[in-house]
């Protein structure tokens, strides 16, 4: 998960001496305007974020990232201890902490599992993995698994070009439509479909895991917001004062 507190700090010498007279005499209305502030600075950052920062800093091939983004309404019962935070709140999958700060990203298996151009939408690395590589059947290409039974040969194939070959002749000839796992002749291991009596690869599966840079996107992601809070404090602060004009009919 990952979140990160709004702060603020009110600067009195931009705040009018008629607000602070009020705020002195109406502590409630002060606290309220401070959180009203903080709610508002994080749906600011929570807006920059999803329009703005992640488009630029990931390659977002869906809503699915975006949607992980939240804001939280300050809470608090005093100036003191009020707050609010946004970021990737929910129980996002996202990985969004990891490209904030930076670090290594494991597997849940043994291999990280990166969908290929073949694998998706219009074979562009800009669009979703199509729906149908998701959830096919992986097939290991061993000795094991296409022996006599598999390949029709009397014995196993030993070399792993013969694998391969019993392999894409068994796929043929049974109309298998999943993925097998194989280092292929040469080049990265992955998931390859069978078309044509040759394999393309859906999945590299060549990597045990990955260093992620850190982009600080919720640091960028605030910078704007952050900069207008003293102009929304003061903004809210008028109101209250408006609130407690009606209130109690004074001017």
């Amino acid at each position: 998960m990952s979140e990160k507190n709004v702060e603020f700090s009110i600067d009195y010498s931009q705040v009018t001496a008629y607000s602070l007279m009020m705020s002195s005499a109406y502590p409630k209305q002060m606290r309220n305007a401070v959180k009203d502030t903080l709610t508002k600075v994080a749906y600011r950052s929570s807006q920059q974020a999803k329009n703005r920062v992640l488009p630029k800093e990931f390659v977002l091939r869906n809503k699915y990232t975006q949607r992980g983004i939240r804001y939280d309404k300050a809470k608090g019962s005093t100036i003191d201890n009020a707050y609010s935070k946004f970021g990737s709140l929910a129980k996002s999958k996202s990985n969004l902490a990891l490209h904030d700060q930076g670090g290594t990203l494991k597997p849940k298996g043994n291999n990280l599992s990166k969908g290929t151009k073949a694998a998706r939408m219009g074979q562009s690395y800009y669009k979703k993995t199509r729906s149908v590589y998701n959830k096919s059947q992986f097939k290991p290409v061993t000795a094991a698994n296409f022996a006599t039974k598999n390949t029709r040969a009397k014995i196993a194939p030993k070399t792993r070009r013969g694998r391969l070959i019993g392999a894409i002749m068994w796929a043929k000839r049974t109309g298998f439509k999943g993925l097998l796992a194989t280092k292929a002749f040469s080049g990265a291991y992955g998931a390859y479909k069978v078309a044509k009596n040759k394999l393309s690869m859906i999945y590299n599966l060549d990597h045990k895991e990955q260093k992620i840079k850190p982009t600080q996107w919720q640091k960028k992601s605030r910078t704007a917001p952050l900069k207008s809070q003293q102009k929304i404090f003061n903004l809210n602060m008028s109101k209250q004062i408006d609130y407690l004009a009606k209130k109690y009919k004074f001017k």
